[in-house]
This record gives C-alpha cells, structure tokens and sequence, in this order.
C-alpha cells in the first residue's frame, strides 16, 4: 500500500472505534448500520487482499519494529494487571492464558501477536470494572486498540516483506472505501452537528488525512 492507503486504512479503523462508542446514538439510524456494515466488510476485503499471513516470509523495516515494540509493551502491561487480577481470585485458567512476558510476544510471527494481543484486549475489557482497582484505564484500553491497529497495518506494508511482496490492493477497493465514507457515513454524522456536537467533531476530525500523506491517493497500482 501506498502512504495514502496506510493512512485511509488507519483512519478507517478509529471511526469504527468511535463508532462503537456513540453506539447508543448511532445505531437507531437505519442508513448508519447499512453504511458501517459497508465499511467493515470492505476492510475486510482490503485485508483478506493483502494476505496478511504472508508478509511474515521475509524481513521486518523500521516501521513495523516500531509498532511492534509498542504493541508488546502495552499488551504486556495489561497482560499484568489481568495476572495481578487472576492469581487474587485464583482463576488458574485464565491466568496461565495471560501469563506473557515482553520476550514471549517478540519471539511471535506478525499474525500470532495480533491474535495475543487482541485475545488480551478482550479479556481486559470484558474485565475493566473489576481491573479498575489494578490500574486499567479506558485510555489504556483505547492506546492497546490503536496500537494493535498500527502494527496489524504496518504488517499490510508490502515493503515488509523483502523480495516476496503480496499483490498490492487494487486502487477500486480505496476508491469504494471513500465512496462509502463520502456518501453514507459523512451524510450521517453531519446531521449531528447541533443535536451532538461532540460525536460531529470527533468524526470529522478523524477524517482529516495530513496533506503530505495524500500525494498516493491517486497512484495507480502496478503489476
């Protein structure tokens, strides 16, 4: 993918974060559940196009260790508080399931450590009111979801994999993401500018892509 694409793909994942958050408000609204469906399905078919499992054959750039050192770091935080939490209330299973260290997740593939990290991101929300006491805080929470986005996206960096490159996503697939964007959620949360001001500008806020990351938005792919 190119700069632009990395950028439409990470945008898109904190809207649906957001999303799910004004859930109550959003979901009433047939057109919202129609055009967030569209969304996620065609994130989907933007991943399931770059073969994630495969961008592990080969090397690692800067980039990736980047977000992976961070991934780790944050998943190995929480992964304490839950262990701190399950050795209290002697829940041996799932305390052998969060029992990680920094090097055990380093010494996993790309896939295996989106998996960890997201299996520990669920256990840590279905349990943030009794972790609350341990120090989990819904910022934690949200900079693991965000962190586990990065890397999972810096994994579709074609880059990433040496000399064994994946078939880039076809530009259609960007092209239809926008059109989704632009014409069925964009017309959606611009109707709460008065009744929620708050869920408009956190939106639209997210829709802003830095000008310097637009320069790919009309590169054709090659091959």
């Amino acid at each position: 993918m190119n700069e632009y694409q990395t950028a439409s793909l990470r945008m898109v994942k904190k809207i649906i974060r957001l999303c799910d958050k004004y859930s109550d408000i959003l979901m009433p609204v047939v057109a919202f559940q129609a055009g967030l469906t569209a969304l996620k399905t065609k994130i989907a078919e933007i991943e399931d196009n770059e073969e994630l499992s495969g961008l592990n054959l080969a090397g690692i750039t800067d980039g990736e260790k980047n977000f992976e050192d961070i991934v780790c770091q944050i998943t190995t935080d929480i992964a304490g508080l839950l262990y701190a939490y399950t050795d209290e209330i002697s829940n041996n299973t799932l305390k052998m399931e969060v029992n990680l260290s920094l090097a055990k997740l380093r010494n996993k593939t790309g896939t295996e450590l989106v998996l960890v990290c997201r299996t520990i991101y669920s256990r840590a929300a279905e349990l943030k009111t009794e972790l609350a006491a341990y120090g989990l805080t819904a910022e934690l929470l949200t900079d693991l979801q965000e962190a586990i986005d990065d890397y999972e996206t810096a994994l579709l960096n074609p880059h990433a994999a040496g000399d064994k490159q994946p078939k880039e996503p076809p530009k259609q697939l960007f092209d239809e993401l926008d059109e989704i964007l632009s014409e069925r959620i964009d017309t959606v949360m611009d109707s709460f500018r008065i009744s929620h001001p708050e869920l408009y500008e956190a939106y639209f806020n997210l829709r802003e892509i830095p000008a310097h990351q637009l320069e790919g938005r009309g590169m054709r792919d090659e091959g």
